[in-house]
Parts: structure tokens; sequence; C-alpha cells
């Protein structure tokens, strides 16, 4: 039995035993008025009852929670046997009371231990009215009174009614809590169908970046050959060149998206200088980002991590992009590493327009974009790079204050 049905039955036990002490004090009240009973009797009888019902609460308090409903039971069902013995046999509905046990008994133990009271009360009636048909019942310690019948059926109709009124809550927490289960699964089913959609989304744009590859290559070595074999063409055609190149660049950075989309193997990491990668790709990164953007490197030795040189190359690249499309009209873009201890540190630092908290949150989620154009790729592949690598990737942005991406990894 978990906690939060012991405290169920225990507050379920608490309401009985308060209903009990109302009852008795009702019950005792009522005997009063009752011609030809003992007010001493009564004194000795409900003291004794009240006595047992302040134990029993007390053993609640102390979480024997099974103990103290086969007590209350038995505790009840020992005052309606004496009751039915010694206060008039079967007459005036005491017996009716025996149900309250079977009842409790089965809601706080179990279905059977309750059929089991309701045998052994329905005997304990059988020999009751065997003794009265035979006029063999002990002496009686008082008369039948309709005021005593009155005590017993209330007492049995208010039990009943706290027990239905738990049985009816307990069953309403529980299609609650189906209905909660029921929730979470469909959610989780969704969360599973949208992961099963992104990866044949991922299959499916790796087939067709490799595809897309071929043809960037075939149109990269012809610019190349046009380079070498160019005559005097003059300025015009060294810029048809230029975007060409410059077309090309940003069709192979679409087609890397797509293949890190779409890979889910892991790849085998090295050693890797992240300050090495910077200094060795700040050629191509000035040819991508154009002449608007000022690009400037700081970094320090002893910048090695476990990764892949392609993989901080690709960071490095989208990360770059980025910062050039926050930047439309240009400006300065700072690329440096740190070093401590335990950490590489790389940040990426624009002057652009920077974001608000809600893009802020939605950065790095796939095909999320806020440009017209964007394919929303960019930042969610430096985001699984980075985790791939063991890393993690922080991002701080003030609207008109532009935005720095760090990304940390653990130091070699």
């Amino acid at each position: 039995m978990d906690d939060e049905e012991k405290a169920r039955k225990a507050l379920l036990l608490t309401s009985v035993l308060r209903t009990m002490v109302a009852m008795g004090v009702l019950g005792f009240a009522a005997s009063l008025f009752a011609e030809g009973n003992d007010v001493r009797v009564s004194l000795v009888f409900y003291g004794l009852a009240f006595a047992g019902i302040f134990g029993l609460a007390y053993a609640v308090r102390r979480g024997r929670v099974i103990l103290v409903a086969w007590g209350v039971s038995a505790f009840f069902w020992v005052l309606i046997a004496l009751v039915t013995l010694f206060f008039g046999g079967m007459e005036g509905q005491n017996a009716a009371s025996f149900g309250v046990c079977a009842v409790l008994v089965g809601y706080v133990v179990s279905g059977r231990a309750g059929v089991s009271v309701a045998i052994v009360s329905s005997a304990w009636c059988a020999f009751v009215a065997f003794l009265e048909l035979n006029n063999a019942l002990p002496p009686q310690l008082g008369t039948y009174s309709p005021i005593n019948a009155w005590t017993a059926l209330t007492v049995s109709l208010i039990l009943m009614a706290v027990l239905m009124r738990n049985g009816i809550d307990s069953m309403a927490l529980s299609h609650a809590r189906a209905v909660a289960a029921a929730a979470e699964r469909d959610a989780a089913l969704l969360r599973s169908v949208q992961g099963q959609k992104m990866e044949v989304v991922g299959n499916l744009a790796a087939g067709i970046a490799h595809d897309f590859n071929n043809l960037l290559t075939v149109i990269s070595n012809v610019s190349d050959t046009l380079r070498v074999t160019r005559g005097e063409g003059g300025n015009d055609q060294s810029d048809l060149l230029d975007d060409l190149d410059d077309a090309t660049a940003r069709a192979a950075l679409m087609t890397r998206h797509l293949l890190s989309l779409g890979r889910t193997e892991p790849t085998e990491l090295h050693e890797v200088d992240v300050s090495a990668e910077v200094k060795s790709f700040l050629p191509i990164l000035r040819r991508l980002l154009g002449p608007t953007i000022a690009v400037e490197i700081e970094t320090v030795p002893g910048a090695t991590v476990r990764a892949t040189r392609m993989g901080i190359e690709q960071v490095l690249l989208n990360l770059a992009v980025n910062a050039r499309d926050a930047m439309p009209e240009g400006g300065p873009l700072s690329i440096r590493t740190q070093v401590d201890e335990k950490t590489v540190r790389l940040a990426v630092k624009d002057a652009g327009v920077g974001m608000d908290a809600a893009t802020r949150e939605k950065i790095f989620a796939p095909f999320f974009t806020t440009k017209t154009t964007g394919t929303g790729l960019g930042l969610a592949t430096v985001r699984e790079k980075v985790e791939q690598f063991g890393g993690k990737i922080t991002v701080t942005s003030e609207l008109g204050r532009g935005s720095t991406f760090e990304v940390q990894f653990a130091r070699v």
C-alpha cells in the first residue's frame, strides 16, 4: 500500500471515528430519556465505547491503518453483538448496524474480508434469534425502547453515508488520475509521432543533400576551371565568378545542414584544437560573409577538446552566418576562445538586431526561423553538434543590442 492510499484510508477511518463519537454522544443523550434504562449502565457502556474510540484514533495517527480498520470493526461489532444480546434481542433494528462493520472492512482492508465479516454477522444474528425464540436470552440490561431503535438506525445510516461519500470521492479521484494518465499517454504518443516524423524528414534530407552536393561539386569545379582559363575578361567576369562562388558556398552550407539533420550514427571523436580551427577557418569565413562584416578573432592556446574538425567547422560556419543575417547593414563579428582548467569556451558575438525572450526560447528548435528565406536548420544543427561533443550552448541577447552565443566543451 503506497503512502497516498494509506493516507486516504487513514482519513476515512478518522471520519468514521469522529462520526462514532458524535453518534455516541447522541446515543447517550437518547438513553437518558429511554424508559427503564439504567443511567449507570449507560455511563459504563458509553464510557467504554469512547475510550476504545480514542484509543483507535491514536493508533491511526501512528500509521497502523489496517490494524485500526480491524479494531474499529471489531469494537463496533462487539458493541452491536452485546446490544442484540442484552438489550432486546433482534428487536429495534439493532442488528442492522452490523452492515456498517462489513462495509468498513470491505473499504479499508479488502472485499473478501468484508464478505467474511458479513457472514460472521449473519451467523451471530441467527444465534441470537434462536436464543430469543427459545426464551434463552441472558438477563436483559434494558427493555426494548423505540428511542434505542431510532438511535441504532441513525448511527447506522450516518456511518454508511460517511463510507458512501468516501467511496464516491475515491472513485472521482481515480477517474481524475485516469484522465490525467490518458492525457500524459496521448502527449507521449504525440511526441513519439513527431519524433518519427523528424526522423523521416532527416532521412529524406540526407538523401537530397547527397545528390545536391554532387551537383555543387560540378558547379564548383566549373568555377575553378573558368578562373584558371579565363582571358582578359575584365572585372565583370570576375564579379560573376565571385557571385557563383558565393552561391555555391551557401548551397554547400545548406547541404551540410541537411546532412547533419539526417545523420544519427555517432561520429568517432578525436582531439581538436578549437583555436587552431578558428585561425585556419578565418579566410573562408571572411570570403563567405562578405566585406561588410568585420571579423575579429581572439584565441588562446591549449583549447583542445574531443570533437571532429568538420563538426567544429560547421559550428563556426553556422554561428557566423547567423550573425551575418542578424546584421543586414554589416558590422563587427567577434570570435574568441577562452580556456580554464576544465573548460574550453568558444564565443561568437555580433552587433545585430538581437532577440526577445520568446525568440530565445525557440532559437534552437528545428525549422524555427525569423528570416523570410531561412531554413531553420542552422542553430538546430549547432546544438546537435555541440551536444554530440558533450558540450552545451547558451545565448544572451537583447533587442537592439546584438547576440552572443557561447559554446562550452570539456577541455582535454
